[in-house]
């Protein structure tokens, strides 16, 4: 009973009845059987999770970029602009721990 047909992409063969994709009949072109459907469905939504990811994470260092590295770039040019050398230009936090009770600058404390 019935016709067999081949899938495409691997070994299977299946009957008409038994496959519920051939049900309408039996295709003129490729072919795949239910496995091989699922594994292309599988991979195409992997493909679009990374994309998805990858635009996220494109968005978070453009995010960090703006707020992080860009302001950094500004202080150094700003600093050189006033003379001072590019190696003396912190990038991490203030020395005294970023309370800002230093405001002069020079380390010593005013108070003694």
């Amino acid at each position: 009973g019935g016709e067999v047909v081949c899938c495409d992409r691997c070994t299977s063969s299946w009957h008409q009845h038994c496959d519920p994709g051939l049900a309408k009949g039996v295709p003129t072109g490729d072919w795949f059987c239910g496995a091989c459907r699922a594994e292309a469905l599988l991979r195409r939504a992997i493909r679009q999770e990374v994309r998805r990811r990858h635009a996220v994470s494109r968005a978070l260092l453009a995010t960090l970029s703006q707020a992080v590295v860009e302001p950094q770039q500004q202080q150094q040019q700003q600093q050189q602009q006033q003379g001072r050398p590019a190696s003396d230009i912190s990038l991490g936090p203030p020395e005294n721990g970023g309370h800002g009770d230093d405001v002069d600058g020079d380390d010593r404390d005013d108070a003694a």
